[in-house]
């Protein structure tokens, strides 16, 4: 493998860039002595919040 060749292909590169703030999230909770599947309900929530401003932008017929 030369040099300037990355170890990992491109496709881990994607998914744990995807992944990173949801781990960096787990961390967090773990270090606060909370369960880190806490970040489920988290995501969910954040979610929602996105698509009621997706709804929110889209024009009124």
């Amino acid at each position: 493998m030369g040099e300037d060749q990355a170890y990992l292909c491109e496709g881990y590169f994607g998914y744990y860039k995807h992944v990173n703030p949801y781990m960096n999230i787990m961390r967090a909770l773990i270090e606060m002595g909370r369960a880190p599947y806490e970040v489920m309900e988290l995501i969910r929530i954040k979610d929602k919040k996105d698509k009621k401003a997706k709804r929110s932008k889209q024009p009124q017929l």
